[in-house]
């Protein structure tokens, strides 16, 4: 019997290390989200919405096990849109809440949180929880496909954004060929005008030279 516990034990402490070593991993990938979520270009943070000059979202170091594990920084929304050339107006972005904090209600994770879904596989693993990485394991599974819808809008977005330019282009083309016609036309009527001219002054001069040299004089004379 003594074995016996000896062995189960040592079972639970092989577990209790694995699971230790993937908590790790699941750490790193948990503060690569939040790097995630503050990714910034041209000095402006993607994922801010219209608070684009401060990141959304910070790891929690107060409350690391709580929840998502992570301080959100700002609340703003993303209302930012873009106009094509017919006049239609669409929206380009979503917020760092939007894709990695989603929630039911305010406060409140969704389901598909990944913030929360990752953050509760690392407690689970190191509390060395079986039924709480079970359970983390199906919240990762609804967090991704929410990921992919949200790879699903700007995909979206970036093939009305295509569109919208070739739209552009085209137009563009079209106005330049209709101001070509425009332009051509009237040098036609330009140089039909000058030859015009240039015909009645000649006919003019010829005319002129025709006339008669003598005066009233000479006949008098």
């Amino acid at each position: 019997m003594r074995i016996h516990w000896e062995l189960i034990a040592s079972r639970r402490g092989s577990a209790l290390s694995f699971h230790l070593s993937i908590a790790q991993e699941v750490a790193s990938l948990h503060d690569q989200l939040v790097g995630l979520s503050a990714t910034q270009i041209g000095g402006r943070f993607v994922f801010g919405g219209d608070a684009e000059q401060s990141a959304p979202y910070a790891v929690d170091t107060v409350a690391p096990d709580t929840g998502g594990g992570v301080t959100q920084l700002t609340m703003a929304e993303a209302t930012r849109q873009i106009e094509d050339p017919l006049g239609n107006t669409f929206t380009v972005d979503r917020t760092a809440q939007q894709i990695f904090d989603h929630q039911s209600s305010p406060g409140v994770a969704a389901p598909d949180n990944i913030f929360t879904a990752v953050n509760q596989l690392r407690v689970a693993l190191q509390a060395n929880d079986q039924t709480g990485i079970v359970n983390a394991v199906g919240a990762l599974t609804q967090a991704g496909d929410y990921l992919n819808q949200q790879l699903g809008f700007y995909g979206a977005v970036q093939n009305r954004i295509g569109a919208a330019s070739d739209l552009s282009q085209q137009l563009d083309l079209d106005f330049k060929a209709a101001l070509s016609t425009r332009q051509d036309a009237d040098l036609t009527e330009a140089i039909q005008e000058l030859n015009q001219g240039q015909l009645q002054e000649q006919a003019s001069l010829g005319a002129r030279a025709k006339m008669r040299k003598t005066s009233l004089f000479d006949y008098l004379a």
